[in-house]
């Protein structure tokens, strides 16, 4: 899965608004940048891209990327973040599906057939 499948289903407004307080401006909304501690409104927030901007510091991205620069994690863990908060549906592949039920049911389909 890629980023886009994430991004577009993340509410960007609620999840920046998680760490500085916004104020809207149209399609924009601006506050203090949580990863400089700017005291200025200089965090750009565009709901239109679901990207952000500090011109105080020049760090830029989407959710994704404002998590790993924020909390020093991975892509990977900032990608779960995202999905547990927000409760995002993530589709499996259908190899990934299977593999699931032979892990699960496997020991209890073997015990069934020696008997």
């Amino acid at each position: 899965m890629d980023d886009k499948y994430i991004i577009d289903r993340v509410p960007v407004r609620k999840t920046f608004g998680q760490y500085t307080k916004l104020s809207a401006d149209g399609s924009f909304w601006w506050g203090n940048c949580p990863l400089c501690k700017e005291e200025d409104n200089s965090f750009l927030v565009s709901t239109i891209n679901k990207q952000f901007y500090c011109y105080a510091c020049k760090a830029s991205g989407n959710a994704i990327d404002f998590l790993v620069q924020l909390n020093s994690i991975s892509s990977t863990a900032a990608r779960q973040e995202l999905i547990n908060t927000w409760g995002i549906h993530v589709p499996c592949e259908p190899g990934e599906v299977l593999n699931d039920l032979a892990k699960k049911f496997g020991p209890v389909l073997k015990k069934l057939a020696k008997t």
